[in-house]
């Protein structure tokens, strides 16, 4: 069941006790992808916290606090490195290794959510990031997420680079998530190169490997991404030349969501020079140009 929403008790000129509702505090969660190579010469880049672990204790060696502090210094008013946390999960190219991961942040999200009110009297509702693989892991924490259980809100999904799997894609019209944005690359052949058809102990999709684009739902916006006059590469979604951008880019899609086409989706071209992002139509499909000075 939803947790009532907590409230401070006021007293007005007439002596009338009324109910003030507090705001939902927005917390934050990045989610990696996979990991193939997670120890030796390159585990300060592929390392994550086993589950969820605020962004802050987290050694500034590790890249996955790059990733966090990027985004936060980017855009602090929107993203408040304060509440926000990082899931760390197996990494492994296994899809029963994703379904358990959303099993664990399903349980992990619960808990902070009754942490905040425990400690602050406060509501929550979540913003995750979720990049490459780990946009399923957040997709599956749907499945773990029975209509009698205790319920948390996503406000925003945002996915990048995330290879659609007809098993999981389902996920999005969980009612838990409100808002999805799923952000990818018109050449990136990593999002859609696993071949979810040869996955063992779940029903045959339709198309051997992974999809690039989601079936469309009211509540999801997919946009196409280019930076300095090329389209992004799978890897360059977790560096800080796009990173520190991403503020501007949910910014952008959110002014602009009423001109969204579902069969036309949108170009957010990210350059340098003046930071404030317009809008307008080449050969009929939105086009947001968004600068950086």
């Amino acid at each position: 069941m939803m947790r009532a929403l907590p409230t401070d008790s006021l007293v007005d000129t007439t002596g009338t006790i009324q109910e003030e509702i507090k705001p939902p505090i927005i917390v934050n969660v990045w989610i990696h992808g996979t990991r193939l190579a997670p120890k030796g010469i390159l585990e300060n880049f592929f390392y994550s916290p086993d589950g969820l672990m605020h962004s802050q204790l987290i050694d500034t060696k590790y890249h996955v606090r790059t990733i966090v502090d990027t985004i936060c210094q980017g855009d602090p008013e929107q993203f408040d490195s304060e509440h926000f946390y990082i899931f760390g999960w197996c990494g492994s190219l296994c899809f029963n290794a994703r379904h358990t991961a959303g099993q664990k942040l399903y349980q992990a999200l619960i808990d902070v959510q009754e942490m905040y009110w425990q400690r602050d009297r406060q509501p929550v509702e979540f913003r995750l990031f979720a990049h490459s693989h780990g946009g399923n892991v957040a997709l599956s924490a749907a499945h773990w997420h029975p209509e009698d259980a205790p319920s948390f809100t996503v406000r925003e999904l945002v996915l990048m680079a995330c290879p659609v799997q007809e098993h999981t894609q389902k996920y999005l019209l969980h009612p838990s998530f409100q808002t999805v944005y799923s952000l990818y690359s018109t050449i990136d052949l990593i999002q859609i190169i696993d071949p979810q058809g040869l996955y063992k102990n779940i029903q045959k999709p339709m198309s051997l490997f992974s999809q690039r684009v989601f079936k469309h739902d009211p509540k999801i916006y997919q946009v196409r991404l280019r930076m300095d006059r090329h389209p992004l590469t799978h890897g360059e979604f977790i560096f800080k030349p796009f990173l520190r951008h991403m503020g501007a880019v949910l910014n952008a899609i959110r002014e602009h969501a009423l001109l969204y086409q579902p069969d036309k989706h949108p170009l957010i071209h990210i350059t340098t020079g003046s930071r404030r992002p317009h809008l307008h139509r080449k050969f009929g499909t939105p086009k947001v140009e968004i600068s950086q000075s």
